[in-house]
This record gives C-alpha cells, structure tokens and sequence, in this order.
C-alpha cells in the first residue's frame, strides 16, 4: 500500500478588533510555541505591540508575544507547555500617544483548535492472508500529546481517484491501524492518506463507545 502526503493543517483565525483597525491575527502553534501574524500591523512610536497569553486555569501564567513587523513568536518553557486543556485570554497592547492600550482579542483562546501539527512520518503497511496492518510515526515534538492526537484515514485502489476512496475516521490515541481482508480487494494494489489533527470531544465518546463495545 503506497504512501501519500497529509496536506498541511489549516491556519485558524483566532480574533479581530476591527475598531482598532487592527485586521486578524493568526496564531498556530505547537506544544512548544506560538507563532501569531497580525494582518494589519499598527507600527507607530514607542515599544512594540504585543500580545498577552493569559491562563484562565493557572494563577499567574503568561506568555507575551512581541511583534517584529507583523510577526511575533514566544517559546515555551518546557514547564509550561501547552497541553489541549487550557484555556487562555488573548489581549492586544500597544501604546497610543504614551499610553498604554489593551484590547481583548479572544476570552477563550483554546489552543487544541489551533494547533500546526506535523503530519504522521513513515506510513508502512503489513499485509497478510487475513488483514492489513498500517503503522506510522509520530515527531518528537509531539510524543507528549500521543493519548490526544486523532487521525484520518483515506484508501484507494491506485487507479481510482481520491473521490473514491474509503475512509476510517476517529483513530484516537494509537500508531497503528488494521484493515480487514473484506476491506481489500487480493490482488489490487493501494494508496493511502493519514491526516492528523488534535482529538476532540466526538472523537473522545467515539473511542470511549468502542472500547465499551469490545
């Protein structure tokens, strides 16, 4: 069964103040840090703006996000990594005429929707008599989220397109996946698409019903 690329993560909007003229700002991030673009960045005199990720969970966390341009980047300390759970007040500030000027951008910043996650590695299928066995890989940078990572998987025969293909949905927690015979037809060769993007509730019931169901 041949490999295909995962086409990349989406960026996600996450805020706007349209009174401040200020355009969008798009933040991606991984669990080691955040890159944030502001669409229409206000550069005028004084320090530069920044924005404040404010912890909604834990008392006193905060990462301030300076932009260069309209560009701004915070690393995380390993302490402080961002897991799917939190929940974080996004604020713009600036200074206008001195003063310093704080917008909110978003109350409820929730990071597991705006996650840039690096697509699985090393797809491999082992097929025998009775089933096919698909395994992948996970980057390092995100073998701490393995338990919330959901993936997608889309199959065809080669001489089929896309449109055609079968489809495994909600394969939560795990690197390895098994077809069954019924699912395959012997003799034909196939291609595969595995996307990845962080679990969310459904996915989370999905998983819980078919283990009950075991």
């Amino acid at each position: 069964m041949g490999q295909s690329p995962s086409p990349p993560s989406p960026a996600s909007t996450v805020g706007s103040k349209p009174s401040l003229g200020a355009g969008f700002f798009t933040c991606l991030k991984d669990i080691l840090r955040i890159n944030c673009h502001w669409s229409a960045p206000e550069l005028g005199q004084g320090p530069s703006p920044w924005l404040l990720f404010t912890s909604n969970q834990a008392l006193g966390s905060k990462h301030r996000c300076v932009f260069r341009a309209s560009e701004c980047t915070v690393v995380l300390p390993p302490k402080e990594v961002l897991v799917p759970s939190d929940n974080l007040t996004l604020t713009l500030h600036h200074y206008v005429s001195g003063k310093e000027q704080v917008s909110l951008v978003d109350p409820q910043y929730l990071p597991r929707r705006h996650v840039k996650l690096d697509p699985p590695s090393d797809l491999q299928s082992n097929v025998s008599s009775g089933y096919c066995v698909l395994t992948w890989g996970v980057s390092p940078a995100l073998e701490p989220l393995t338990a919330n990572l959901s993936y997608k998987l889309a199959f065809k025969k080669q001489e089929e397109a896309w449109e055609q293909a079968q489809h495994r949905d909600h394969i939560v927690g795990v690197t390895q996946l098994t077809l069954e015979a019924i699912e395959l037809d012997p003799g034909s060769s196939y291609e595969a698409r595995l996307c990845v993007q962080m679990a969310t509730l459904e996915d989370e019931i999905v998983q819980e019903q078919h283990h009950e169901g075991q």
